[in-house]
């Protein structure tokens, strides 16, 4: 199934969009497949999102089912950009696409680094 997302942090003048878009369907293979085909990002960025996948689908899911994941659409504009978000974004992505509530992260700004954290909360 083909899904996309707007992941969209706004508390400050300024903020973190992340558009995702990917297919999401079941693997046959007994594994969770991770795939980023959109190829004009950075090894770290890719890192990110894989990272943001596996955290959903290795604690939230209730199910044994496993996976193929392949984001092929990202859009982020670089000036108004944090690494980290492609984490968050990529988890907001799949969550929706697996129609599954996961725990939200507390976002706060922190004026002095300008920048955002993140904290989930057990």
């Amino acid at each position: 199934m083909e899904f996309q997302t707007k992941y969209r942090v706004l508390k400050t003048s300024w903020g973190i969009a992340i558009d995702l878009g990917g297919i999401l369907e079941e693997s046959n293979s007994g594994n969770n497949i991770l795939i980023v085909s959109e190829s004009t990002i950075t090894a770290d960025e890719k890192e990110q999102i894989i990272s943001g996948l596996n955290s959903i689908l290795t604690t939230a899911l209730t199910t044994k089912k496993k996976y193929k994941v392949d984001i092929n659409k990202i859009w982020f504009n670089y000036t108004d950009f944090q690494l980290d978000g492609l984490y968050w974004a990529s988890r907001d992505w799949l969550t929706k696409a697996l129609n599954i509530n996961v725990k939200e992260p507390e976002i706060s700004y922190d004026k002095s680094s300008n920048k955002y954290n993140f904290r989930l909360n057990s």
